[in-house]
């Protein structure tokens, strides 16, 4: 193998993919494989269009190589391209039919809770009748009447319509980490339900495994947009987070321009780089001194840490729940696999992964009990978990949190999954890439046309209608003696007791508080970035509102940089 770099251009564009594609090639043969072929990943989020403006760029790959090979580099595009979607139906009108769930009797056990009694009941989700419209295309009138809003609460069954992952077609990220984890020890057996967090700097990607009827099956992938740098971005409010980080390079005996060699550059501005920086010099047995050390001299940023992993755990117990709800709904599950209440198996992938050893490098029983909670509190409490799940063995382990994790693959997952042939273990994908996301909070509901607030439970699917909506049609409105945020709360209790207790956090329960009666979540959302971008190209470009998140998510992120931030600092 010849390598040559006669080829590249000098644009940051083609520099930038020739970085990429000696990465896939580097990683490829630290498998022993020379590839004839070459996969690349990309956010399941990405529209078409934009899928369309790269298409072009990977084309080049093969002319920006700067491998000389007699092996021929053949790109694959990506499968979203050749599916036109839903054709059914009629673009100018809808006839659509809307039922409930029925009871739900899911409750959070309060645990006593230092915020009072935030126990949330459970409401009749109940069912709606169907609301035609009819638009004809030369019917003036309808054009004269003001839009009828009727939000969609919860649907009928999904249907996922599975095909096999094929060979030929470059992966969303999540099908690449979705085949990386059947190939390398999570078996996806029939009464298992893998869910995996591949978690970057600024997003998290979620994949969902499962038994189907055909076999291993991934039901959910999509992202959320919060991850690591939520913990880099804290660096700057400890104060001897510098201390740190020249401890480790004395030790290690590593020299960062800026950092411990040349001019002095670190500021609160500049501590999140140093710290990636370091982190990328160290070696995979240094991680856990490096944990100690900030447990013993930066405490507050330990309480970051569990804030941001306990709110991804707590994420994943409403996951399971709201999955196993339309795995027992779905027509794709064989009775076999509904009539097994699923053992939960949690796997972290990418970079950031490794916030999840912070607190174990501590104490692993501590950390374990306490990701454990989170996820029991997430599903709804014990009653709940004991009607959703299956514990893996009980009472000492309740869900398997990482516990196949190979440090030397961390960062490489997506890449080791674009290597190894789909054919190999089959994996079944579904063509309806809507996911199944859940509101994660109570005391929201949608208006109906007749000016009825129906309120929806925690369990509901929240949709881009919803969100678009928010604050309109889609509302947050607790009832009198409600508390705001409910379950945001539960989920903070945990938290405060735990960071007060083992890392000292000076924040008191009038602080978070604070927090929670002055939460305002219809306004941070409007003001988020994708929120207001969502909105223009609807407008500006005539395309579909794309934007959902979980609640109990931007309930996070908004506590986080409004309070938390903030609570850290207290000396």
């Amino acid at each position: 193998m010849k390598w040559s770099t006669q080829n590249i251009d000098k644009s940051y564009k083609t520099a930038y993919l020739s970085s990429l594609l000696l990465h896939v090639y580097a990683q490829l043969f630290i498998d022993g494989h020379e590839p004839h072929t070459l996969k690349w990943s990309y956010p399941s989020s990405m529209g078409k269009g934009l899928l369309s403006e790269y298409r072009a760029i990977w084309d080049s790959l093969t002319e920006i190589s700067p491998i000389q090979s007699k092996v021929t580099l053949k790109i694959y595009p990506p499968s979203d391209l050749s599916d036109i979607g839903e054709t059914e139906g009629s673009s100018w009108g809808t006839t659509e039919s809307k039922i409930g769930w029925g009871n739900s009797e899911a409750s959070t056990n309060d645990n006593n809770s230092v915020w009072g009694n935030s126990e949330s009941k459970s409401d009749e989700w109940g069912a709606s009748t169907p609301t035609p419209v009819s638009l004809g295309w030369g019917d003036e009138s309808s054009k004269k009447s003001k839009k009828v809003i009727d939000i969609l609460t919860d649907t009928l069954p999904i249907r996922f319509d599975f095909k096999q992952l094929g060979n030929e077609e470059s992966l969303t990220e999540a099908c690449a980490v979705a085949n990386y984890l059947i190939n390398s020890g999570y078996s996806v057996n029939p009464g298992e339900l893998v869910l995996c967090f591949d978690i970057g700097g600024s997003t998290t990607d979620i994949t969902a495994l499962c038994q189907m009827d055909g076999g291993k099956a991934m039901i959910k992938q999509n992202s959320i947009r919060f991850a690591a740098q939520r913990v880099a971005q804290a660096t700057k409010y400890s104060p001897n987070f510098k201390s740190v980080l020249l401890k480790m390079c004395e030790r290690k005996n590593i020299s960062i321009q800026g950092l411990n060699k040349g001019d002095n550059k670190f500021s609160e501005n500049t501590a999140p780089y140093y710290f990636e920086r370091l982190v990328d010099r160290l070696d995979d047995s240094d991680f856990n001194t490096f944990y100690l050390l900030i447990a013993a001299e930066c405490k507050e940023m330990m309480s970051i840490n569990l804030y941001v992993t306990g709110l991804i755990m707590y994420y994943a117990g409403q996951l399971a729940f709201k999955l196993r709800s339309e795995i027992v709904k779905s027509e794709d599950a064989p009775p076999a696999v509904k009539a097994l209440a699923p053992k939960i198996h949690i796997a972290f992938a990418g970079k950031g992964a490794r916030i999840f050893d912070w607190f174990t490098a501590v104490n692993p029983k501590a950390a374990n009990d306490y990701y454990t909670k989170m996820f029991i509190r997430g599903i709804g409490g014990e009653n709940v978990a004991k009607q959703t799940i299956t514990p893996i063995n009980f009472p000492s382990q309740i869900i398997n949190i990482n516990t196949r994790k190979k440090d030397n693959n961390v960062k490489y997952e997506v890449s080791k999954g674009l290597a190894i042939p789909t054919h190999i273990t089959p994996i079944l994908v579904p063509k309806n890439k809507e996911a199944i996301e859940i509101l994660g909070e109570e005391n929201f509901c949608v208006i109906r046309p007749n000016g009825e607030m129906k309120y929806l439970n925690y369990g509901n699917s929240i949709t881009t209608e919803m969100m678009e909506h928010i604050g309109d049609y889609f509302i947050s409105s607790p009832q009198q003696g409600q508390q705001p945020c409910p379950k945001f709360m539960d989920f903070a209790d945990l938290f405060f007791k735990v960071s007060s207790s083992m890392f000292g956090l000076k924040m008191s329960p009038a602080d978070f508080m604070s927090g929670f009666q002055n939460m305002n979540i219809e306004s941070y959302i409007k003001q988020d970035p994708d929120f207001i971008e969502a909105q223009k190209r609807k407008k500006e470009e005539q395309k579909k509102f794309d934007y959902v998140a979980p609640i109990i998510i931007l309930e996070g992120m908004n506590f986080f940089e409004n309070y938390l931030l903030k609570g850290i600092q207290k000396s």
